[in-house]
């Protein structure tokens, strides 16, 4: 049996002490550890559907120390590289925090938040009207586990 982790990170901007909308400049920094470690480690690291968060994991594995080792792997990546930009990871699981947030630019999230507002005309930004607005503020820890079917 293998075991996974992973969470989603809120980015917080130290310096002007708000959610920091820079998954994408903190995703783009990270591509420079793939000369040094490889791409693997570093792809574990991805972009959610929001702006203000980042989502680590770690590598399925039957050993919880390698689970455990490459989680604490990706988040070390993270702070060391949001820490150059002002930013801050939070460890938190739900962050009811008053800000706007925005979808990354990709056509199957404006659909996704279309449909469930049952509007065309719903933008890239989240208010609280929109379905998808407490998807944004919610960051959570999964553990995955991948159980043999029976032969």
């Amino acid at each position: 049996m293998k075991f996974g982790m992973e969470s989603e990170k809120l980015l917080w901007d130290t310096r002007n002490r708000c959610v920091a909308h820079s998954a994408n400049r903190i995703l783009v920094a990270l591509d420079d550890y793939k000369v040094v470690y490889g791409a693997e480690p570093v792809d574990r690291v991805t972009g959610e559907f929001v702006l203000n968060m980042i989502e680590i994991a770690s590598a399925p594995s039957a050993d919880l120390r390698e689970v455990a080792r490459d989680y604490l792997f990706s988040y070390e990546l993270i702070r060391d590289v949001a820490a150059r930009a002002g930013v801050a990871p939070l460890p938190l699981a739900s962050s009811p925090l008053p800000f706007e947030p925005v979808m990354v630019a990709k056509w199957q999230y404006l659909v996704q938040n279309a449909a469930l507002t049952g509007t065309s005309d719903v933008g890239w930004s989240l208010r609280p009207e929109h379905k998808l607005f407490d998807a944004a503020n919610c960051a959570g820890v999964h553990i995955h586990i991948d159980v043999p079917s029976p032969a």
